[in-house]
């Protein structure tokens, strides 16, 4: 009777501690679960932040070209401008000349004469 009380006494204790591993167990999953959770819940906000912030520089790459191609556009137009200016002032000084050799030749002429 005595041996039937002691391993009665050690079946307890082992269901016991088997019980107590088991909700350790069940304690520590619960506590990586919750640990995953967060960390999925981390990595889908810093995803955000990061998708965000690939758009704001998309948008300024897209500010920058427009730019870019608004100042080309300006600049072309400035150079056909001072292109046109300097073509006039070419006819411009030819015409001088020509009227000025016009001028020697008349009184060229008109010295001879």
């Amino acid at each position: 009777a005595k041996q039937e009380d002691s391993a009665d006494h050690a079946e307890k204790e082992l269901r016991s501690k088997m019980s107590s591993a088991e909700e350790a167990a069940e304690e520590e999953q619960a506590k990586l679960h919750q640990q995953l959770s967060s960390e999925q819940t981390d990595a889908a906000h810093e995803e955000k932040r990061l998708e965000a912030n690939l758009s704001a520089q998309k948008d300024v790459v897209g500010a920058l070209r427009a730019n870019l191609s608004a100042v080309q556009h300006s600049a072309s137009k400035a150079v056909k401008g001072l292109r046109a200016k300097l073509a006039k002032k070419e006819e411009e000084a030819a015409n001088t000349k020509s009227s000025l050799e016009s001028e020697v030749g008349m009184e060229q002429k008109y010295i001879k004469d």
